[in-house]
């Protein structure tokens, strides 16, 4: 039997040299600086997350079929927490600038919102970017009944992300969906727009315009087409219309009334045209302003009468010029018979001249009949009357020098006040038999 005092073990010589084992030292002790820089970069970075949903709900108004809904963010919250996540992120990040990323973080919020349709509707899934912080901004989803549900996701515009990234705040932003189901809406009320509506015409047959006046308490807009340009027998839509600030939804939603209808027609009526001769007035339209012109004949002469003199008018011709161009004239003429207390009489004849008259679709007449013209004495009583500046007639009477204005004969009042304006105007005239 062999031991190892009569055969012993070889030595194993050692391939490693002093030099060599500092080596692996030295490479022992980078690589380990390397993995506790990573170590420390990476407690430093550290990526936190914020989530929105806690300080997102959901507020859902209107009525039952016709409700809409939008996001509501607690902002005061947010910023609160948010204040302190940032400052914990970055000691040196100053109060103003922290609170200038709040801001901006809330600012550049959008919201997606999901509609599902309680069973037995259809479903609305609808996408909407709005402004947070845009007071009374409603989206856009319409028909929100008792049943549907609601879900609502917050997103982070990615500029805010990248700013804060690049000034060394690594944070992740996340929002678990949040969801409410719609139950308490009212019913909507069925509601007649056109009932608290009148609608006019107003001007000249060709060129009439609709006015439209709303006497009803909701805050709706109507709208005519056509407007302007108008005939009467012409047919009007008068619709409701919306503006950004209300839509038909929104009206059911805050007033929770559905309209019975969106538009109404209207025929056009009213309009008045310019008459092209006296055969154009009807007999009741002549009637009335004969009439007109008689009650202004009277009061004028009664101002000029003396007490012991009396008077009365009979109707003596209507003339009528009109033009394409310039204003027209009604002459209304009237024989007037005086008598004094002394049994004198004399007759002599008087005009009232109405301006711009005119005629609506119902033949009735339109016209300011306090704007009139009528005799004027002259300033200077002969040479006046020579030059034809103004009419008169004498008073009958040996010792009597007055006047009276007017014209002695038909002729002469023709002569002197219509047959002028023959060069201008188209004259046509109705003689009382």
């Amino acid at each position: 039997m062999l031991s190892k005092s009569t055969y012993p073990i070889p030595e194993k010589e050692s391939n490693i040299s002093g030099g060599k084992m500092a080596f692996i030292i030295f490479i022992l002790l980078i690589q380990f600086s390397i993995i506790a820089c990573a170590i420390f970069m990476a407690v430093k970075t550290r990526v936190s997350v914020v989530w929105f949903d806690p300080y997102l709900s959901i507020d859902i108004q209107g009525a039952d079929g016709y409700a809409v809904t939008k996001p509501v963010f607690n902002e005061d919250g947010f910023r609160e927490d948010f204040n302190q996540t940032l400052l914990s992120k970055k000691s040196s990040l100053s109060e103003a600038d922290a609170e200038s990323l709040v801001d901006k973080v809330i600012a550049s919020l959008s919201y997606d919102i999901d509609v599902e349709k309680a069973e037995g509707r259809d479903d609305a899934d609808i996408d909407s970017d709005i402004d947070d912080n845009a007071e009374n901004e409603e989206l856009p989803v319409p028909g929100i009944s008792n049943g549907d549900t609601v879900t609502v996701y917050a997103d982070l515009g990615e500029d805010v992300w990248r700013e804060m990234r690049e000034q060394g705040i690594y944070l992740a932003f996340e929002c678990d969906p949040v969801t409410l189901v719609a139950e308490g809406l009212p019913e909507a009320n069925p509601y007649d727009p056109f009932a608290d509506l009148s609608v006019s015409f107003t001007g000249q047959n060709g060129a009439g315009e609709a006015r439209i006046y709303y006497n009803g308490y909701y805050p709706l807009i109507f709208t005519a087409e056509p407007s302007a340009a108008l005939h009467n027998g012409d047919v009007v839509e008068v619709s409701i219309t919306f503006d950004n600030n209300y839509d038909l939804d929104g009206i059911v939603a805050d007033y929770h009334i559905m309209p019975t209808s969106l538009s109404q027609q209207y025929t056009v009526s009213g309009l008045y045209d310019t008459p092209g001769g006296i055969e154009d007035f009807p007999g009741e339209a002549r009637e009335r302003v004969m009439g007109e012109a008689r009650e202004a004949a009277k009061s004028l002469l009664n101002e000029e009468y003396q007490e012991d003199e009396q008077f009365t008018l009979d109707d003596a011709g209507m003339y009528f010029a009109s033009s394409q161009e310039t204003q027209n004239y009604l002459f209304c003429l009237f024989c007037v018979n005086y008598i004094n207390d002394a049994g004198e009489e004399m007759q002599y004849y008087y005009y009232i001249r109405f301006e711009n008259i005119l005629l609506d679709d119902s033949n009735d007449v339109i016209a300011d009949f306090r704007q009139i013209e009528y005799p004027h004495k002259p300033s200077i009583p002969i040479i006046g009357e020579a030059l034809g500046d103004g009419a008169q007639v004498s008073v009958p009477g040996v010792f009597t020098f007055r006047t009276l204005a007017g014209y002695e004969t038909l002729d002469e009042l023709i002569s002197q006040v219509i047959t002028p304006l023959e060069t201008s105007y188209t004259v046509t005239s109705l003689q009382e038999q």
